[in-house]
């Protein structure tokens, strides 16, 4: 596996993690006010993940382009 192979699976794991965000933030609108606070942790530590995931894939992508 090359670079350029490498982040975009990590791009691809970006998107999954995002659209599992989305599904969150959807089941927050109609969920209790029991349970957001436990939502909004969840959705937190999602973008923390989709944040890390992006960095690596831009990281990834630099080095196959030669710039890192």
């Amino acid at each position: 596996m090359n670079y350029y192979e490498w982040s975009n699976e990590y791009y691809q794991s970006a998107l999954e993690v995002n659209n599992n965000i989305e599904r969150l933030k959807n089941q927050r609108k109609q969920a209790p006010k029991s349970i957001t606070k436990e939502l909004d942790n969840q959705i937190t530590e999602y973008k923390k993940m989709y944040n890390d995931c992006i960095h690596i894939a831009n990281h990834l992508m630099n080095r196959h382009y030669g710039l890192d």
